[in-house]
């Protein structure tokens, strides 16, 4: 993915030390392109302390300066443990809207839900969610094929 330039590895550092890192990818017309995370972790010593959410917010400004995205979207384990609540939170705080369409890949067990992060105030959610994973599918579909 990232020798044929379609997925970003980004670091969060504090004090020198790397405490999260995400895996980023574009989908969509190259004249209104989403910014998929495929991926985000922050160390769980850094948890609850406004570090995902600066990290997240350093990703939105590239996304925004280098790519000139109008969202950004990720997908959640749709499940109801207090695991996934606990993420659905954050990523609502973060200002993602969670849609209610439920994917089931057939490679993975668990079901997902989409959320989308509006950075163009013209972007909106124009179905239940099914249109994101059409994004998420695209991206996938192409940083996960073999050469």
């Amino acid at each position: 993915m990232l020798d044929r330039k379609i997925a970003y590895i980004h670091i969060g550092l504090q004090n020198d030390v790397i405490v999260a890192m995400a895996v980023t990818g574009l989908s969509g017309a190259a004249n209104a392109p989403m910014l998929i995370i495929d991926y985000l972790a922050v160390n769980k010593e850094q948890r609850g302390q406004g570090f995902g959410r600066q990290f997240l917010n350093s990703i939105c400004d590239w996304a925004s300066n280098e790519h000139r995205v109008q969202g950004i979207i990720i997908e959640v384990e749709a499940g109801k443990s207090d695991e996934h609540t606990e993420r659905i939170l954050f990523w609502e705080r973060c200002g993602f809207i969670l849609t209610t369409y439920i994917h089931q890949y057939i490679w993975v067990p668990e079901p997902y839900q989409a959320m989308l992060l509006p950075l163009d105030s013209s972007i909106n959610v124009p179905d239940d969610g099914q249109s994101l994973f059409r994004y998420i599918n695209s991206f996938h579909k192409k940083a996960y094929r073999q050469r």
